[in-house]
């Protein structure tokens, strides 16, 4: 099958996963995989079920056997360094909050988040991704081709999360280096990596876990004043009535979890609309003459070329999806990449269209309870990242349209890995 393809991780597949999805949604409604090791679920509606039943369906291992390759190298690789072995090994409790954790557990830190992540604070945040966006483009070589991500799109969620979190001006400079860390296992770092590079990420992470948890235990020794300005603060504060405040491995994890999945997915999602603009140049003039549209076209990516291609959830039970039995235990891949092209529901799926009416029925931040708390923000982000650029080039062109786009080793997270770019400045149209 095609899809065992992708599972392997072959560079065809992970640039282009949609015709194993298309095999997989006209064969049987859910099949296991045995090259996975997990039962694939393709279709629209078997994932709303999933995504709707939480005390059937467990989120305690939302990324799958992938990261078990990466704690099995990461362990290897601290084999005969015990004291960085244990210093590891204290963060991992950290990490069963809001996204990997189940209820009740998952509904206290959504309550207490609710309040921390207010749209208030979002809507805020606008001037400063303007800004952020804005001296990066000030900052392209347009006379030699721009990597859109080593340049662009990889530092705009980083550097906003820096501000939303108030990361001090001195930290920022780690703080993108401390990002990336977070977020190995969707580089197969078990196959790729050496032992020094595997050890140098657990450091990054190690000094992430340090400069937070000094920072939390500041400000959770100052008193609330109801007027804090940063998430970080309202995470140090954050109060429910009826709910205990927050642990310091809760908020640790919390921070943790918000820059691991911030960064990653709002990265692919730029990256990915950004090169959806070279190659559809009438949509990005109709863009241009009409900004008002652009959080239709953010939508319409989201759908088309979703930033994550699928989450895991564990059957807590003998149960059924689709009419297929799936033993307790059993791992599930929920192919958000599949729904969203699920002709059943979207219209010619395959075709990229600014005017879909049913757009934001895509399930590319899930469904359910465990809807991206931070979708808003992404998509802020991601308005104003294309705006910038649409307002600041005449014409975008990928530098050499006769190479394939190279993608991120993963099929979980999809994204070209590099994205280099002709840029005409506005005004400069007629000079190349």
């Amino acid at each position: 099958m095609l899809i065992d393809a992708l599972i392997g991780r072959e560079q065809g597949a992970v640039r282009c996963p949609y015709p194993a999805y298309t095999e997989l949604r006209d064969g049987p409604k859910v099949t296991f995989s045995d090259a996975g090791g997990f039962y694939l679920v393709s279709r629209y509606d078997d994932i709303k079920h999933v995504l709707q039943n939480p005390a059937l369906f467990s989120s305690r291992s939302p990324m799958g056997p992938s990261i078990r390759e990466t704690e099995a190298a990461i362990a290897e690789a601290l084999a005969d360094n015990p004291e960085l072995a244990a210093r590891s090994s204290t963060v991992l409790r950290r990490g069963n909050v809001l996204f990997s954790a189940d209820a009740p557990l998952h509904t206290r830190h959504r309550r207490l988040m609710g309040k921390a992540f207010s749209p208030r604070i979002v809507a805020r945040m606008e001037p400063e991704i303007v800004s952020i966006c804005s001296s990066l483009v000030d900052a392209f070589n347009v006379d030699e081709p721009v990597d859109i991500v080593r340049e662009y799109s990889s530092h705009i969620p980083v550097r906003t999360l820096a501000t939303l979190l108030g990361v001090s001006r001195d930290s920022a400079g780690n703080f993108k280096s401390w990002a990336d860390a977070l977020n190995p296992h969707h580089q197969a770092v078990g196959r790729n990596s050496s032992v020094e590079e595997l050890r140098d990420i657990v450091r990054r992470q190690l000094a992430f876990w340090e400069y937070f948890e000094n920072e939390l235990k500041e400000r959770r020794s100052t008193q609330p004043t109801g007027t804090e300005t940063d998430l970080l603060s309202a995470i140090a504060h954050a109060r429910v009535d009826g709910e205990t405040e927050l642990t310091l491995d809760e908020m640790l994890g919390l921070v943790a979890q918000l820059v691991a999945a911030g960064a990653d997915t709002t990265r692919s999602l730029i990256t990915s609309g950004t090169m959806l603009l070279c190659q559809h140049p009438a949509i990005a003039n109709r863009l241009r003459e009409k900004p008002a549209d652009i959080p239709l076209f953010v939508e319409e990516v989201l759908r088309a070329e979703s930033p994550v291609q699928g989450l895991f959830r564990v059957a807590v039970e003998d149960t059924e999806v689709g009419g297929v039995s799936v033993p307790a235990g059993a791992s599930l891949w929920l192919m958000y990449g599949s729904a969203n092209r699920d002709d059943q529901i979207f219209d010619a799926p395959g075709t990229f269209d600014l005017d879909r009416e049913n757009v934001r029925d895509h399930l590319s931040f899930g469904d359910g309870q465990h809807f991206c708390i931070g979708s808003n923000l992404a998509k802020l982000e991601a308005r104003v990242a294309f705006q910038t650029l649409l307002e600041g080039f005449d014409d975008l062109r990928i530098a050499d349209e006769g190479a394939e786009v190279v993608y991120e080793p993963s099929y979980v997270i999809h994204t070209p890995s590099r994205l280099p770019l002709r840029l005409t400045p506005t005004g400069r149209q007629g000079e190349r």
